[in-house]
């Protein structure tokens, strides 16, 4: 899990969604609690995918858009990123679910499993 410091004492972290449980040639970072941030976009909630060292951000959404990239990504990984924003369009639902949650009422734990109930995750 990633962690990030937003203030001396909150530490904010990304569960990562592997390619031996997701099945994609891709890591999904999913920010949980990601609306209580103080970022720019925490009205427009994002996913991270990552291939080697390239990653994009995309929107939460049945049909997810790149909001941001890093550098010039080869057609042969963005093929691969796809994929990756294919997953979080058809689980969109649950990903937000996770963004949204500032209770741990659906942590990490409870993403997977949700995933895994579709078939998405092992």
């Amino acid at each position: 899990m990633k962690k990030f410091i937003h203030a001396k004492e909150d530490i904010w972290g990304m569960s990562n969604l592997n390619p031996r449980r997701t099945n994609l040639p891709v890591i999904i970072w999913a920010d949980h609690s990601g609306v209580d941030r103080s970022v720019s976009h925490r009205n427009s909630p994002r996913i991270q995918i990552s291939k080697d060292e390239y990653s994009v951000s995309v929107s939460i959404e049945a049909v997810p858009q790149i909001k941001a990239k890093s550098g010039k990504i080869t057609s042969n990984v963005m093929q691969d990123i796809q994929q990756g924003i294919d997953y979080v369009a058809r689980n969109h639902d649950i990903f937000l679910k996770h963004y949204l949650d500032t209770d741990f009422s659906f942590d990490d734990d409870d993403l997977k499993e949700e995933l895994r109930k579709r078939g998405d995750y092992k």
